[in-house]
């Protein structure tokens, strides 16, 4: 009888508004409305454990208990009461202030939460909670559930890590493909200008060739012909000579850079081509394929050794221009 009363009182008060929020956030009771629901709910859990435990509870607990909730509300409902005063008196009065903010204090301090009496009873509740079968269950449920929860989490992530590896083999496999193509594609350009290369130097070597048969065999000098006509006629045939010893000279340089751009982006094609079969031997182990994808790409980029054109002096691997260079200064500082 005693638990319905309290809920009723109660009932009436959360319907009660007094934040008057007309009054200005300086001047309102917004806090007193929030913090009066959070008092009032905590009461009613308190009922409610009273009623599911109550044959465990001793009678002077449960007479105490019901009687400091019950005294909580009366509380609740004289600040109220002061609340609707203030206002109705007025903002201005010399007492407002101190009085609103006494108001706010009780309800934002919630002492009904650290009542021993309170505390006495839900360790009593927490007790008989322990006790019972019901809680044992709860507890039995709950690590079943954890136990499917922690499997399926697992079962999650192995799924995740499979398809995580999936979407990465697929990545490396098209950026291969691409890559391969584009070396292909580079070794085709670059086999078609060797081969001009090669035909230009072909033509202007038979060429000069010819100008030094024709100067040999087909043009003669006088018997007495002066020191200065066969200085002229060197002169002249040296110059006709030239040019095309000259066109010679570049075309069979540009071509052995053509051979040689050549061989390596066939090299690299070839390292390419031959990539994925090594990484399926491998297996599905993730750490020794990045492994292996870094020593591929440090074997992709090492230039062979055509002899088409000089030696750099600075080793095999020419990764990139600008640690070649630091190379060669560290190696003339040396």
């Amino acid at each position: 009888m005693q638990i319905e009363k309290i809920r009723e009182e109660m009932k009436g008060l959360r319907n009660r508004k007094v934040a008057h929020p007309e009054l200005g956030p300086l001047n309102d009771f917004e806090e007193v409305d929030t913090q009066k629901e959070v008092i009032f709910d905590f009461i009613e859990s308190c009922l409610s454990e009273h009623e599911l435990y109550t044959e465990s509870l001793s009678k002077q607990l449960s007479q105490n208990t019901l009687a400091t909730l019950g005294n909580c509300v009366q509380t609740v409902k004289t600040y109220l009461d002061q609340v609707d005063q203030l206002v109705s008196n007025g903002i201005h009065k010399p007492e407002f202030p101190g009085t609103r903010q006494n108001i706010l204090n009780w309800f934002i301090t919630k002492s009904i939460f650290t009542d021993q009496k309170i505390i006495n009873f839900q360790v009593q509740v927490l007790y008989a909670k322990i006790k019972s079968d019901a809680f044992l269950k709860d507890i039995s449920e709950g690590k079943k559930h954890a136990i499917r929860e922690i499997g399926k989490l697992s079962k999650s992530v192995k799924e995740a890590e499979k398809i995580l590896g999936n979407l990465q083999d697929k990545i490396s496999t098209k950026v291969i493909s691409e890559t391969e193509s584009t070396f292909n594609n580079l070794q085709f350009q670059h086999e078609k200008y060797e081969s001009r290369w090669f035909l230009s130097f072909a033509i202007s070597l038979t060429f000069c060739l010819m100008l030094v048969g024709y100067s040999v065999f087909c043009v003669s000098l006088a018997d007495d012909a002066k020191v200065g006509t066969i200085i002229k006629y060197l002169l002249e045939r040296s110059f006709l000579i030239l040019f095309p010893t000259l066109i010679a000279k570049i075309s069979l340089t540009k071509y052995q850079t053509e051979r040689h751009l050549n061989v390596l982006y066939a090299h690299r094609a070839a390292v390419l081509s031959q990539y994925k079969e090594f990484e399926n031997a491998i297996g599905d182990s993730a750490p020794d394929k990045n492994q292996f994808r870094l020593e591929i790409a440090k074997y992709l980029f090492s230039d062979p050794q055509t002899g088409y054109l000089k030696e750099t002096g600075s080793g095999d691997l020419n990764v990139n221009p600008i640690i070649s260079i630091m190379e060669k200064i560290n190696t003339n500082k040396s």
